[in-house]
């Protein structure tokens, strides 16, 4: 998993930053890519993408990645502020959720003519045709994050239901355990 992990982030950076840098590393000055992120202060996220940054500029001489903050709460909305101001950083990542408000304005370009030299579009999770936009692909998957189902025993018990492990069984269990706790008349 680190290692698919490590060949789709290389891939991404190939992809996003290389289309504009063809040629670069033989250019006698030194170029500054912008790579505004949230996940410049957490921890694990922040370090892989600063290992990943280390050995890009190393494979890239005369190149830099200035992989600056912006907190979370702003993110997007200082993105699309500095879309619409024509503002555009170099390397550029959003959470999937907001990906089509950039797609419908027409700032994203169609990467499928640049994955296709690439073995992206066959061994990446399914989670990427939900980067399309009109049939292309405006974005590659970096991160899918997994998600974890809890469960209290105690309330499968008194429903007298299993652990669900299949979608199905999720939905009937979760009908099985929802009920009226505080006797109000409303499901809680």
């Amino acid at each position: 998993m680190r290692r698919l992990a490590e060949k789709m982030t290389i891939h991404l950076l190939v992809v996003g930053i290389l289309v504009g840098l063809l040629g670069a590393g033989a250019m006698a000055q030194e170029i500054v890519l912008d790579f505004p992120s949230w996940q410049v202060t957490e921890p694990g996220t922040s370090d892989w993408y600063r290992a990943l940054i280390e050995q890009f500029e190393r494979e890239n001489p005369g190149v830099k990645i200035n992989f600056n903050h912006i907190p979370f709460t702003n993110y997007v909305r200082t993105m699309i502020t500095r879309f619409a101001a024509g503002e555009v950083p170099d390397i550029f990542h959003v959470p999937a959720a907001d990906l089509m408000a950039f797609a419908r304005e027409g700032w994203l370009e169609n990467l499928d003519p640049y994955l296709a030299t690439t073995d992206v579009l066959k061994t990446w999770s399914p989670l990427q045709e939900g980067l399309q936009y009109e049939g292309n692909n405006v974005a590659v998957l970096v991160l899918g994050y997994g998600f974890v189902l809890g469960y209290n025993q105690k309330m499968l018990d008194e429903a007298g239901v299993a652990v669900p492990t299949t979608v199905e069984v999720l939905l009937e269990v979760a009908k099985a355990v929802t009920k009226d706790i505080d006797g109000d008349g409303l499901i809680d």
